[in-house]
């Protein structure tokens, strides 16, 4: 953290702390782990800066040893629903289950963010994320996952790891766009849609003269 970095510390822990739903800014600023007044809120959420890549550079430090020169991450959209919020900018429709539309479809306004995270070996189901963006109306997930990978792949070569990078997405991702552009620099794992369709190589025509 750059610019206010203890304030924007601070409220981090109060959000994660507070025992009920937060339903103010003004709120987080009662609970013990925030040790300013209410106005320190709202300057950390304005004038507070995040460095953003040091931040991943850690997170990513963090993911434990791969096996057989491989360490994966898994890849997924995680939606924050955001419906009675007319002014937040750049909402899409996102999926709910918890929402219904007039016409009976669970979905709803939100932001929807494309998390990447580590992945343990064996029976554990611990996770470590390290990497989420938030996917805008002009972006693709194929385009942000294509950058999250890049930004994963990069980072591992940078603090010295010899292990190739593997990633496992759900059916929504585009695998065989993936599996093309990173053809080389990592492995693509996942799981295909029931209607997915595969086209073989046409089979050699017949000699001679068609049908007059």
């Amino acid at each position: 953290m750059q610019r206010w970095g203890d304030a924007l510390f601070e409220l981090a822990d109060a959000l994660v702390c507070v025992p009920q739903w937060v339903g103010s800014l003004p709120g987080l600023s009662l609970e013990p782990e925030f040790r300013r007044g209410h106005g320190s809120v709202y300057a950390a959420l304005t004038r507070g800066r995040i460095d953003v890549a040091g931040l991943r550079r850690l997170l990513l430090g963090t993911v434990g040893a791969g096996r057989e020169g491989l360490v994966w991450f898994a890849g997924d959209v995680s939606n924050w629903s955001r419906p009675d919020a007319v002014c937040s900018p750049q909402r899409l429709v996102v999926h709910d289950k918890s929402a219904r539309t007039l016409a009976g479809h669970p979905v709803t306004s939100g932001w929807p963010f494309a998390v990447m995270a580590g992945l343990e070996w064996g029976a554990s189901s611990w996770t470590a994320p390290v990497d989420v963006a938030r996917l805008g109306p002009a972006d693709t997930l194929t385009g942000v996952t294509l950058s999250a990978i890049g930004r994963v792949t990069e980072g591992l070569v940078a603090q010295g790891r010899t292990e190739v990078a593997g990633f496992v997405f759900d059916a929504e991702y585009d695998l065989m766009a993936l599996s093309h552009r990173v053809s080389g620099r990592a492995h693509i794992v996942g799981r295909l849609r029931a209607n997915q369709v595969f086209y073989a190589a046409p089979e050699p025509g017949a000699r001679g003269r068609g049908r007059p």
